[in-house]
Formats: structure tokens, sequence, C-alpha cells
């Protein structure tokens, strides 16, 4: 099952040492934001990308949050 969302978070990571915030929030020009979020976290679930402590803060300090679990 092919899903667009993960390749685009792969192809960037790819691309780079890790994947800045900020180039995960310009996939969300070419996919949903909720969509890019959730796959996001599926991601992190899972080992295959992570957060900085930057990046955590910055998440708390903005207020969002995983999704629920069991959302799809």
């Amino acid at each position: 099952m092919e899903n667009p969302i993960r390749e685009a978070i792969l192809e960037a990571l790819k691309s780079s040492e890790g994947m800045e915030i900020g180039e995960l929030l310009a996939l969300t020009k070419q996919f949903s934001p909720g969509d890019v979020r959730a796959e996001a976290w599926r991601m992190i679930d899972q080992g295959e990308l992570e957060l900085t402590s930057e990046e955590r803060l910055l998440r708390l300090k903005n207020g969002s949050s995983r999704p629920a679990s069991g959302a799809a």
C-alpha cells in the first residue's frame, strides 16, 4: 500500500541529516496538515522519525499534540 505522505517525509529525510520541523510543515502545502501530522506521529511511533528536543518544546509551546489513539 503506497502512502504519498510517508514517501515525501522519507524523501526529505534522505536529503538531509534529519528533518527540520520547517520541512515537515512545508509538506502541509502538498497534503492536509492533519494528515501530515498523523503520518509523522505514526512514523515516530514506529521509530522511523525522531523529534529533537527543540521540536518537542515548539510543539508544547504551540499546544499541538498527537492525535487521539485509534484515530484513522
